[in-house]
């Protein structure tokens, strides 16, 4: 079996289709994070893939199509239960704090497993009716919140929903349950796990890295390293705005995790990265499940199944009753549409235009063109001490000929027609990209030239050089 976790960065815009990655990954639980979609908006060409159950979790505060985690299992390996928050379970009193379950960024799915051993054979048959069979096992699927270095409230938020996820994770040890946790943590645990690691003051102290070693060292292993535990550039995620993917300057914040009982049964023979699969800035990472292992499927889905929402229970509208639309309603439609198209004024003509008597400036009721300003025409220099005037462009009225004053050789105008000169990189001798400041400063929006090749290494020469010009 396999495990797969993806930040897809919007279920919608995958390339080629969503329905595509399950063929390509190959998952018999696929956890995906950063859905970015409402619970109003899910289709159930997303919602009911063939095969499969799915379990959704949305955001519910005033960021529409924000966040948002999903979780696929496979219909040979139902859940036996299924919850879309961290907070509480059950009927247990919450854990603690509510607020941070308000954006959808947790799916947490429980199963039952089972060692397959030789010339044994199960008593389970592959399902189960209860919790009274088998291993325990919970897997939490969560796209912690980012941590955002100018906002401090934010930077609390990721704090807050890390003690909760602890918290969560230590109940189910305590109740019994092996504890799996994926999704995108957006935390890069060490300096081999980050490209700038060594431009970042006091890395290893960071207090949100501080928590992930505690979560270490507290009985759980990163199944990733577990199996490559030195293995450099092993990025998951990469700046597409610079291309960064091109030259695998990126960082590892997509995890797998276990507790280290689970690990030390042989549960997990591999994990890896699929840096080949494309349609997002992460790349999916893949946990192969030992063949010794099986999941006991579940008899009944848990209510939270997509496939239960009373939207994919054939309450939809049918195509029939679609085009079965009452005749009065269409004519009531038809009618107010042609008395809408009769109140627009009808159209001046060609002849009614040429047909102004010939004088110096127009009727009262009409502005007199020689005093409009042109404003699309105003430009700045590069000091921004020159403007274009409006008298600069008087336009005379002679009958039907409108002849235009011809500007100046150096004036603003020409400047702008001018076809702008693209410099160099210093680098590559190659024409270099313009770019605009994002960054909020005096700066900001401000337009310059940089080298147009993706970002990377600074010892890898098919990456950008250090080129800069104001443009």
């Amino acid at each position: 079996m396999r495990l797969v976790t993806w930040n897809v960065n919007g279920i919608r815009s995958i390339s080629g289709g969503f329905r595509r990655i399950f063929a390509e990954l190959g998952a018999d639980l696929l956890c995906i994070q950063e859905t970015k979609i409402t619970k109003d908006k899910l289709t159930a060409d997303i919602a009911n893939i063939d095969g499969y159950n799915s379990y959704f979790a949305f955001c519910h505060n005033t960021k529409k199509g924000y966040s948002g985690v999903a979780t696929y299992c496979s219909d040979k390996c139902k859940p036996y239960e299924a919850i879309d928050h961290l907070a509480t379970r059950g009927y247990e009193l919450p854990l603690g704090d509510i607020e941070v379950d308000d954006e959808g960024r947790a799916i947490i799915t429980e199963f039952l497993i089972e060692k397959i051993e030789p010339n044994i054979p199960s008593t389970s048959q592959g399902l189960c009716d209860g919790v009274d069979k088998g291993i325990k096992l919970v897997v939490l699927n969560v796209y912690c919140p980012r941590n955002d270095p100018d906002n401090q409230e934010r930077f609390d938020f990721k704090t807050r929903f890390h003690r909760l996820l602890k918290a969560r994770v230590q109940q189910y040890r305590f109740d019994g349950y092996h504890v799996i946790i994926v999704g995108d943590l957006n935390i890069a645990h060490k300096a081999i796990d980050h490209c700038e690691a060594n431009m970042i003051a006091d890395f290893d102290k960071h207090p949100h890295r501080l928590w992930i070693n505690e979560l270490f060292n507290d009985g759980y292993v990163d199944c990733f390293r577990e199996f490559h535990p030195e293995e450099r550039h092993a990025y998951t995620v990469w700046n597409t705005q610079t291309g960064a993917r091109a030259t695998n300057y990126g960082t590892r914040i997509d995890y797998i995790i276990a507790d280290v009982e689970l690990q030390k049964m042989e549960f997990f023979v591999d994990c890896h990265h699929m840096t080949s699969v494309m349609g997002s800035d992460h790349c999916p990472v893949i946990a192969e499940i030992h063949s010794n292992w099986r999941i006991i499927s579940a008899r009944e889905l848990p209510t939270l199944c997509s496939k239960l929402m009373p939207e994919f229970r054939g309450k939809q509208t049918s195509i029939r009753s679609f085009l079965c639309m009452d005749n009065s309603s269409i004519t009531t439609q038809c009618k107010a549409i042609t008395e809408t198209k009769r109140k627009r004024p009808l159209q001046s003509s060609i002849k009614t235009f040429f047909s102004i008597q010939g004088t110096s400036s127009l009727n009262g009721n009409q502005r007199d063109i020689s005093s409009v300003e042109v404003t699309e025409m105003r430009s700045s220099t590069v000091d921004g001490s020159e403007t274009t005037n409006a008298s600069d462009l008087i336009v005379e009225w002679q009958k039907t000929v409108v002849p235009i004053k011809r500007a100046p050789e150096n004036s603003v105008f020409e400047k702008m027609m001018r076809k702008k000169k693209i410099p160099k990189c210093s680098g590559h001798g190659e024409p270099a990209a313009e770019r605009t400041v994002k960054k909020p400063g005096p700066n900001f929006n401000r337009r310059f030239y940089a080298c147009a090749r993706p970002q990377g290494f600074a010892t890898d020469k098919n990456a950008r050089c250090n080129f800069f010009q104001w443009a």
